[in-house]
């Protein structure tokens, strides 16, 4: 097994906004860029919400953002931002789920 090599500090991601559905995640991606990188974050909470299933800005923290940012209500964040609503809708989604399967 290989590992790649390098100082993760300096390391930079593709902008991209996962946001998890009944049977899997949605994973909206754009091409890195040198500078900017996260001009592209409307436009891919955009592609989320066109979806057609995205669950509304009303059904996690993680979802308001992604809708405030489409909208130009929220800043545009870093790939902190983005793994945080990421998580908080996955984890919120989750609940959800177990609620309604315990009929609560």
């Amino acid at each position: 097994m290989t590992f790649a090599q390098g100082d993760m500090r300096f390391m930079r991601g593709s902008p991209n906004v996962r946001y998890t559905i009944d049977d899997g995640w949605l994973v909206a991606k754009a091409k890195r860029q040198k500078t900017g990188a996260n001009q592209a974050y409307p436009g891919l909470c955009g592609a989320i919400v066109a979806s057609g299933q995205f669950m509304g800005g009303g059904f996690s923290e993680g979802g308001k953002y992604i809708d405030g940012c489409r909208l130009g209500t929220e800043k545009l964040g870093n790939q902190t931002t983005w793994k945080w609503v990421a998580t908080n809708h996955h984890i919120t989604k989750v609940v959800a789920d177990l609620a309604r399967l315990s009929g609560t």
